[in-house]
């Protein structure tokens, strides 16, 4: 129960007791929007979660191969917590970055949950923090962090620059000889239907 009286108690006295319509905010809109998870994934999403078998070398299998220590996975990561988050509480997310090894750069958003990931560029209340050495604890690791103020999203797309290679001009049409296109958007399984 993080933060009740913004949001629990408030919304309940409000909305239920008093009637009142909560007021149109931007990022309330996203609590409207349901997952659509089958009780079967979502029991099995859980169990996934509570076992976390990828935090544990060999603990997890894919077509009957162990899947190793994921720190050793060679690509980079870029994982991103939210310091007043109330469902991902931040260090458990930075746990995840130390899991993926060297080659992640974890960055902690200034706000919530929501307002981390969905803050505009030009925010000029947004900050954000970086540090390349995930190996501490994450207090240790925001006591030695950089502040940076704007929004991660200037940070991510310098990050993805890097790692991108040259632009190029997009193709004329879509597809090629060797991949032909299969049809126009959206697409041809927008068509089928449940049985």
């Amino acid at each position: 129960m993080l933060r009740p009286n913004d949001l629990i108690w408030n919304y309940w006295v409000n909305n239920y007791l008093m009637g009142k319509q909560p007021a149109a905010f931007d990022v309330l809109y996203w609590n409207a929007d349901g997952t659509g998870m089958t009780a079967q994934f979502n029991r099995d999403f859980r169990k996934f979660v509570e076992e976390n078998p990828l935090a544990r070398s060999g603990a997890m299998t894919v077509k009957g191969t162990a899947i190793a220590d994921i720190s050793k996975l060679d690509f980079d990561s870029y994982v991103i917590g939210a310091a007043t988050d109330h469902i991902r509480p931040w260090p458990t997310v930075y746990r995840s970055a130390q899991m993926l090894g060297e080659r992640c750069q974890f960055i902690l958003g200034g706000s919530g949950h929501i307002q981390t990931i969905v803050c505009p560029p030009d925010n000029p209340k947004s900050f954000y923090y970086t540090n390349p050495d995930n190996s501490s604890s994450p207090e240790q690791w925001l006591r030695t962090a950089n502040r940076s103020e704007g929004t991660w999203w200037d940070h991510f797309s310098a990050w993805c620059g890097k790692r991108s290679g040259p632009m190029v001009p997009a193709p004329s049409s879509p597809g090629s000889a060797r991949r032909p296109s299969l049809g126009k958007a959206p697409g041809t399984y927008v068509f089928e239907k449940v049985r």
